[in-house]
């Protein structure tokens, strides 16, 4: 599923698939989470990047239950034409996000993008999670943080 990257580690290896009894995962050519697509979103569709680790990425689940599938299908049966990407890798930081947006997703020209990042480790110690949001512009990313108490 992960191939070597110089900077971040690791990336998705593009074209990988994992089918069993209880899993479906496929990782398209641009090297994202799901089924294929096109380098253009087709006209009059906005275009959503989901950025993020493990659980952005559905660890553990399949295709059609991850994050991003869910928010697809949602903005879909409410009449709006999206197409969601999960560009989202397990044990990524902000950091390595920033590194993938730069390098996959922003040449895919995203109308949105959203970054869902937990701090497990904060969790652990009884803090609660952290939320993570990107803006990000044609040349720029900047980071806003914000704590979420239980």
């Amino acid at each position: 599923m992960f191939q070597p990257h110089p900077e971040a580690g690791v990336e998705l290896a593009p074209g990988y698939r994992l089918r069993s009894q209880v899993l479906d995962v496929n990782i398209n050519r641009f090297g994202l989470r799901g089924p294929e697509i096109d380098a253009v979103p087709p006209a009059g569709t906005k275009r959503i990047a989901l950025l993020g680790g493990s659980a952005a990425f559905g660890y553990f689940v399949s295709d059609d239950a991850t994050a991003a599938s869910h928010l697809e299908r949602g903005l879909r049966e409410r009449g709006h034409a999206v197409e969601v990407l999960n560009a989202a890798v397990p044990s990524y930081d902000l950091r390595r996000v920033i590194i993938r947006y730069r390098e996959r997703v922003q040449p895919l020209e995203p109308d949105v993008v959203e970054l869902a990042q937990a701090d497990h480790r904060a969790a652990v110690r009884g803090v609660g999670h952290r939320r993570e949001h990107v803006t990000a512009g044609p040349d720029q990313v900047v980071g806003e943080q914000a704590e979420e108490r239980p």
